[in-house]
């Protein structure tokens, strides 16, 4: 199983969320559902940035500009050739030093091997420079990056250990424990957390870096049930449960894809959903990349709000985040196989218009 990611940056332009009683006298008049105002699909609880309008501009949508209902596009900004055998990518600050940095999970010598390999970009020679190397194991494929430790500092979690860079190097620290890890939360107030699932049973967890091996699993403190709903995260990576999936407003035959992902890119309360799209014949024959419209905005029968431009081959991982070669907006990492020299593979950035 691979992770699911949800960040909940969505409405932090809002400030502090207003919680409201649903009132479906109001969505009966307006022609809206409850999802349009409600970040629960049912209705109460904590406002969109629609609806805090309304509720602020005396039940009226009077003068309100829907910056959220035009569809996000995406330029292609760089590609690069990876080497063979990428599992897994993701980009994050490993180090602490506010300096992003890409991870890849590479197969090793056996079949049980994996080669976890951090680079930074350098502008200067416009080269991928490599940092360091790790030999870790094979569920590496299912790394993600995060402050997720007691202490808030960065580490590379993994269901069998963690990567932490101590000041001078990375050191694989193995552990056991997270057999069902399956993704990572950042909530609204910036705190992450990793989860792990039991059958559609969730848990949140914490790293504990002054435990030994055997417990460096902790309880995660920022996750309580009722407290945190689902509905108010705004990212997500996939593998979903049936749960997670309705929460969202996403269909339920996403639930069982290894690559899928729910975003806000705009940040502006409208969520988006991500997958591969492999079409096997006719003129569009071909890998590419689809986003659609979740929530209160999804189309009935789902109709792509974007398609990628046709990709060098089958898609083999997703992740989102911020440019590592230092442009301002945000995008999707696309890993496929093939490569112009045909020897590796091939990572391109599409970046948010």
């Amino acid at each position: 199983m691979r992770f699911w990611y949800l960040l909940c940056g969505a409405a932090l332009f809002l400030g502090a969320v207003t919680q409201v009683q649903a009132y479906p006298i109001y969505a009966q008049r307006e022609g809206k559902t409850c999802a349009y105002c409600h970040t629960n699909p049912a209705g109460g609880g904590p406002l969109t940035y629609r609806g805090t309008y309304y509720h602020n501009h005396n039940h009226s949508f009077a003068g309100f500009v829907d910056k959220g209902s035009a569809a996000p596009g995406f330029n292609m900004a760089w590609q690069m050739t990876l080497g063979p055998g990428v599992t897994r990518v993701g980009v994050g600050d490993t180090a602490g030093d506010t300096k992003l940095r890409l991870v890849t999970v590479s197969r090793g010598k056996t079949p049980e091997s994996r080669v976890l390999t951090v680079s930074s970009w350098d502008k200067d020679s416009a080269k991928l420079v490599k940092d360091a190397e790790v030999a870790v194991a094979q569920d590496a494929d299912r790394m993600e990056i995060g402050r997720f430790t007691t202490d808030k500092s960065v580490v590379i979690a993994m269901p069998s250990g963690y990567v932490r860079y101590d000041g001078k190097g990375y050191t694989y620290l193995k552990g056991a424990g997270a057999d069902g890890l399956v993704g990572a939360v950042r909530l609204k107030d910036g705190v992450e957390t990793f989860v792990t699932l039991d059958g559609e049973q969730s848990a949140f967890h914490e790293i504990d870096p002054k435990a030994a091996p055997t417990g460096w699993l902790v309880d995660g403190p920022a996750v309580t049930a009722g407290t945190q709903p689902f509905y108010l995260w705004g990212e997500a990576r996939g593998p979903q449960t049936p749960d997670i999936a309705e929460k969202l407003g996403v269909p339920g035959d996403t639930t069982g894809l290894s690559l899928f992902g729910v975003w806000d890119p705009t940040s502006s309360g409208q969520w988006y959903y991500y997958l591969p799209e492999h079409v096997a014949d006719g003129a569009r024959k071909g890998d590419y990349v689809e986003l659609y419209a979740a929530g209160a905005q999804a189309a009935n029968p789902p109709v792509p709000a974007w398609t990628s431009p046709k990709l060098s081959g089958a898609v083999v991982d997703i992740a989102e985040g911020p440019d590592l070669e230092g442009g301002k907006q945000p995008g999707l990492y696309v890993l496929t196989d093939g490569s112009p020299d045909g020897a590796g593979q091939t990572l391109s950035f599409f970046a948010l218009k």
